[in-house]
């Protein structure tokens, strides 16, 4: 895949990229993701809806991982990738700006789902991102050359303050059991969990 390399998107224009300046604009941060210079993660943060930008520092993959993985898919000729947790997206959404792979994300809050269709389509990868409603090890978990996880089960261990809201189930005995389900997914042969 060709980076986007001009004059618009050097290491100075994208570092110039604040939430302050009026300057971010969802085809600047693309172009500066393409070319592989980093905005910060505050004006990458702006493109998310207002109620999500707090939480992102502490929910979803900063820039500087997601940019490295993405190096890294299309360095190793990664394919697919499913991302468990996958939040509002921006670990997909970002490396799919950097490699060729296709990008599933799962994500058991109905509202982040539509906030990274959002976010994919504003940043023109919704033709290889792809975000589902499910929790994960409920259904079917899609076959990939890579699973990425982000501290998703975490947040069954915040106390009430720090979590994101009360729409789904959080407890210590579902912090276990998923990640015990998702530590057997990855390490066993799928047919001898019967997935």
């Amino acid at each position: 895949m060709p980076r986007v390399v001009n004059s618009r998107t050097d290491d100075d224009d994208c570092n110039r990229l604040t939430p302050t300046d009026g300057w971010i604009t969802p085809s600047r941060i693309a172009n500066c993701i393409r070319a592989g210079n980093m905005p910060s993660d505050r004006a990458f943060d702006q493109l998310l809806p207002p109620e999500f930008q707090g939480p992102s520092e502490h929910y979803w993959t900063p820039l500087r991982l997601a940019l490295r993985a993405g190096d890294w898919f299309e360095e190793f000729g990664v394919q697919s990738v499913v991302d468990i947790g996958s939040g509002v997206g921006k670990f997909c959404v970002i490396a799919a700006l950097r490699c060729r792979a296709r990008f599933v994300g799962i994500e058991h809050r109905k509202n982040l789902v539509e906030a990274a269709r959002d976010l994919a389509s504003t940043l023109g990868v919704a033709d290889r991102v792809e975000f589902r409603h499910e929790v994960f090890g409920r259904s079917r978990t899609p076959a990939a050359g890579a699973y990425y996880l982000f501290h998703p089960f975490g947040e069954n261990l915040y106390e009430l303050a720090k979590r994101l809201d009360d729409s789904v189930e959080t407890s210590r005995p579902r912090f276990v059991h998923e990640v015990w389900r998702c530590s057997a997914y990855c390490a066993w042969p799928r047919w001898a969990l019967g997935w």
